[in-house]
């Protein structure tokens, strides 16, 4: 499988180096695709690793994966070109921070909608999914407010090696 990853941070270079290890080619998709950092991944990755523009990315990838920051992603599915997404599965990876000055990130969006629902608005014709959350793709307005404790547990703790757990007091049947 050809998967695209666009964003060149550190969770696009994670998760392309994930399907890298589980035998898929990957495409890093930039705005810059010749920078410094972005060579490097593909040379620590190779042979199945490469990078282009966000087309190119897109145009190349059987199912991709949106990973940017929620300040970027719709200039960044515009570089895309949505038509180079339809039909395929694309992986929201975002999460819709805004960073005031001064102050702890917030949610741009949330409770009445979510990042997820903008992006498959913005991307009509590609069937979007939220990471790690299953369901129809409504169910985003609640696992980004949750990413919101995992943010503000790290910058206090100085650590980002932490989950959540559910813990439930007897079994559900409907789980």
């Amino acid at each position: 499988m050809k998967v695209g990853i666009l964003g060149t941070g550190d969770v696009g270079r994670t998760l392309g180096g994930g399907f890298i290890g589980l035998g898929y080619e990957v495409k890093m998709g930039s705005r810059k695709p010749g920078r410094k950092e972005v060579k490097d991944w593909v040379a620590k990755n190779a042979p199945r690793a490469s990078a282009g523009t966000y087309a190119e990315t897109a145009a190349f990838a059987e199912l991709a994966v949106l990973a940017v920051p929620w300040s970027g992603a719709e200039k960044a599915i515009k570089l895309t070109g949505p038509k180079n997404l339809a039909g395929k599965v694309v992986i929201d990876a975002t999460n819709p921070l805004v960073f005031p000055s001064n102050a702890p990130p917030g949610l741009a969006l949330g409770h009445t909608d979510s990042a997820g629902e903008q992006i498959q608005r913005w991307l009509p014709e590609a069937h979007v999914v939220k990471a790690f959350n299953i369901g129809g793709i409504e169910g985003a307005r609640f696992i980004e407010p949750l990413a919101m404790l995992w943010i503000i547990y790290g910058n206090h703790s100085g650590s980002w090696n932490h989950a959540f757990k559910l813990l439930c007091k007897q079994p559900d049947p409907l789980i």
